[in-house]
């Protein structure tokens, strides 16, 4: 049993370094090279920036892995000069490093400086890709993978997903391809220089008689191919900034309606505390304690008594609110949890504010006589649970025993002929009979309070 329990501990412990070096490389990969790490996408600047930042970073990985290249190149030749000319070329990636760090982080509000440094980067990545490919390109072996590498630059360059940098620069590396074709790849002038080509015999010799002589097949080939491959870049970066675009447009509106939504909550919250802030402890409590007491009377459990208990005077919390009234967007996302559990603290309070207001409406609409059946009926949908209409009741009782503006002070029996006489309609029968067979000691708790 021993081995088994060994075992399984042995493989718990793999499971857990594989899965900590999973977050690890995940976290790091996003940090590093992710394109929305920490960015407002509905920002145009905010995403430059952070474009700009990864193409450093990944511009330092590849100058990295040119000087390795540069090295491997060196110990074959066993030239010192190659040595020299490694090192020159390692450090004079220093400077552009530098400058390309100034321009995006000296002043990331500045839109002007983002955009020299994407186009720096760009160029810079494009033309180590044909400098590496000089130096290699006279290597049999190392001469595809040199080439391949101008198609990488492309890729790296298509990163930033901008139709107007791709089409901007589409000439210049075409240029720049064309000039390494005919003086690397298919070097021309020399070939002209070493057979002393005239201007005449010149152009048998670029044609060729077949595909397998001339230069002209193989140059218009990779010129071709190089025109192709920016072309579904150019596609792939299209579809994907259209697709964006839709993104940033949908983000957009979705944060103007949280906005939005945001500024009727504070609205709200604000008059919720407002209304809660004009009602009186003492009034409160007067309603907890016979609302306690009727909840023994209706013979509610320990749970459901004391959720009367703690809804009567949920309103004196109003003060929980306060830092919602001021609530913004960014607060609402950033605190979600915490302004999730305040909402619904609010909702109690409204919902209690509610039902208090509808006791109120209820003796108004008695005393001014502007009550009907219709009037009574959309009383009642309001918070028709027998818990709420405990506290109802209770309400409406210390109503009738307070003075009003638009009534006098109701006496005990008075209040109570009232409630069997005119309220019961908008109670449940088994409430106000349990309240109404309990008179007297409901009595003493307002009189005794």
């Amino acid at each position: 049993m021993e081995e088994p329990k060994k075992s399984n501990k042995l493989h718990k412990q793999i499971s857990n370094i594989r899965f900590r070096f999973r977050t690890f490389v995940k976290n790091n990969f996003s940090k590093y090279f992710g394109f929305e790490h920490d960015v407002d996408v509905t920002d145009e600047l905010q995403v430059l920036v952070r474009r700009n930042i990864v193409m450093k970073n990944f511009i330092f990985i590849s100058n990295i892995i040119y000087t390795i290249l540069l090295t491997i190149v060196s110990i074959f030749l066993k030239d010192p000069l190659n040595w020299l000319f490694t090192a020159i070329s390692f450090l004079a990636t220093a400077p552009v490093n530098i400058l390309l760090k100034k321009l995006i982080y000296y002043d990331t509000k500045n839109i002007t400086r983002q955009n020299v440094a994407m186009y720096i980067a760009s160029l810079y990545i494009f033309l180590v890709s044909i400098l590496l490919y000089l130096r290699v390109y006279s290597f049999a072996s190392l001469e595809i993978g040199g080439y391949l590498l101008l198609f990488y630059s492309l890729v790296v360059v298509s990163l930033y997903q901008d139709r107007k940098l791709l089409s901007g620069l589409f000439f210049g590396f075409l240029a720049g391809i064309t000039i390494v074709h005919i003086t690397c790849t298919y070097p021309i002038f020399q070939a002209i220089s070493d057979n002393n080509l005239s201007f005449a015999s010149f152009w048998p010799w670029f044609f060729g008689t077949s595909l397998d002589t001339g230069y002209f097949g193989g140059l218009l080939l990779r010129t071709l191919v190089f025109i192709l491959f920016y072309f579904v870049l150019f596609t792939i970066v299209s579809i994907a900034n259209y697709m964006q675009d839709k993104r940033v447009e949908e983000l957009k509106q979705k944060k103007q309606v949280q906005q939005d939504f945001a500024n009727i909550v504070r609205d709200i919250f604000g008059i919720l505390v407002a209304s809660a802030n004009i009602a009186t402890e003492t009034k409160a409590r007067y309603v907890q304690a016979i609302a306690k007491k009727l909840c023994i009377y209706c013979n509610l459990n320990e749970e459901e008594s004391k959720m009367v208990e703690v809804y009567s005077t949920i309103q004196l919390e109003y003060a929980k609110l306060y830092d919602l009234v001021n609530v913004n967007i960014d607060e609402i996302v950033r605190n979600y949890e915490e302004v999730h559990q305040k909402t619904k603290q609010a909702s109690l309070i409204a919902r209690r504010l509610q039902l208090a207001q509808k006791a109120s409406d209820i003796v108004r609409s008695y005393f001014e006589q502007t009550f009907d059946e219709s009037r009574i009926q959309e009383f009642n949908k309001i918070q028709p649970q027998i818990e709420a209409q405990i506290i109802l009741l209770s309400e409406v009782y210390i109503i009738l025993r307070e003075p009003n503006s638009y009534k006098r002070p109701q006496s005990n029996a008075v209040s109570l002929e009232q409630i069997r006489k005119h309220f019961y309609l908008y109670f449940d029968a088994f409430v106000v009979e349990r309240f109404l067979a309990n008179d007297q000691e409901i009595k003493i708790i307002y009189e005794n309070f």
